[in-house]
């Protein structure tokens, strides 16, 4: 059973748990790509790792591994503290929350 939304129709289970508290919501990288968050992608970001560090000629193309393992790899082969280059890129204190951040809060 779904319960009509406007234009999307929303499975019954999921009112459900939201209903009772149980209801989790995954959010990718991309929520935080919109103003004025401005936030890469996860390719971008890889993308940015990959070139600062010098590594395009040897990383090469994004897409012929899953991104996870590029980073990886990009750690473990070349010594490269990805998480920390991670962190700079993604906690810029000029990225403030956008709309579709106050949406997903607005669902708790």
């Amino acid at each position: 059973m779904t319960v009509q939304f406007g234009d999307v129709e929303i499975p019954r289970e999921l009112i459900n748990a939201h209903e009772a508290g149980e209801l989790v919501i995954f959010v990718g990288a991309g929520a935080s790509m919109g103003p004025p968050s401005n936030l890469p992608s996860f390719s971008g970001l890889t993308e940015i790792i990959r070139d600062e560090t010098q590594l395009k000629d040897v990383v090469g193309d994004l897409r012929n591994q899953p991104l996870d393992e590029i980073m990886g790899d990009i750690e473990e082969k070349y010594d490269v503290d990805v998480h920390l280059r991670a962190a700079v890129h993604t906690g810029k204190k000029s990225s403030l929350p956008n709309a579709l951040h106050h949406a997903v809060a607005d669902l708790a």
